[in-house]
């Protein structure tokens, strides 16, 4: 059942996941007819499979009170709510390596004698799927058996909170300082083409959407406190994921 805000973080992830996945299969279709498909259109492809758990994830968490106050969650639901949670951030921590490391090798496609540049990406694609994919292990490792997660009856034992907003937090401004990177790398490219300055300006904006992605990820990190809440948990945490589907 859908309930309080539930009704609006279901209805932004389906809004989210037809754009994103139509938008992909225009690329698809553009690359394939073009005869120019390269390893940044497979791994875009790629990440579609983890994407499709977020937001099924997503999904599943909006229908058993994500969003919700707690006066309107059951336990079974709850429980159920904080194992698609849980399983959100992995998918998360997954997709979106994929994608900023598609964007970096479309990047590489245009480079000309740039080495440069290419470091750079390397580095920043590097350093980032260290930290994000730290983030995923210890999101299965948080609580010793997993389980006890979702259901804290089961006797065993969780890390603070507190110790998976600070990961949490660590991989967004991360996000932000990889997004700036990748948007700015293309300006020397661009400086050097022989065009007119309106389509350098152009250009330079197309390939500069992923500002876009740094203001959501900048206003996450607000929300990002919501994982040290004890109180209505579930409906703190409800913007989380529909920042993180932008």
């Amino acid at each position: 059942m859908l309930y309080d805000n539930s009704r609006y973080l279901f209805f932004c992830v389906i809004v989210l996941m037809i754009s994103g996945y139509t938008t992909l299969g225009l690329r698809i279709y553009s690359r394939v007819t073009k005869q120019n498909w390269g390893w940044d259109d497979t791994v875009a492809s790629i990440s579609a499979l983890p994407f499709a758990w977020l937001c099924a994830q997503t999904i599943k968490a909006a229908n058993n009170g994500l969003g919700a106050h707690e006066w309107n969650v059951t336990p079974e639901m709850s429980m159920a709510a904080y194992k698609a949670f849980v399983f959100f951030q992995v998918s998360y921590c997954c997709s979106i390596i994929l994608i900023k490391a598609s964007i970096a090798l479309m990047l590489t496609r245009i480079i000309c004698g740039q080495m440069y540049i290419l470091w750079i990406l390397r580095i920043t694609i590097a350093v980032f799927t260290s930290v994000t994919l730290s983030v995923a292990i210890f999101c299965l490792l948080q609580c010793r058996p997993l389980a006890k997660t979702w259901n804290p009856a089961i006797e065993g034992y969780c890390h603070p909170s507190n110790v998976l907003a600070s990961l949490s937090m660590t991989v967004t401004v991360t996000s932000i300082i990889s997004d700036v990177i990748i948007c700015f790398c293309p300006i020397p490219l661009l400086w050097h083409l022989q065009m007119n300055r309106n389509l350098k300006v152009v250009a330079g904006c197309l390939l500069s959407l992923g500002f876009f992605a740094s203001i959501c990820a900048i206003i996450r990190l607000a929300y990002t406190l919501a994982l040290n809440s004890t109180d209505d948990y579930l409906c703190k945490l409800r913007n989380s994921p529909t920042l993180t589907c932008h």
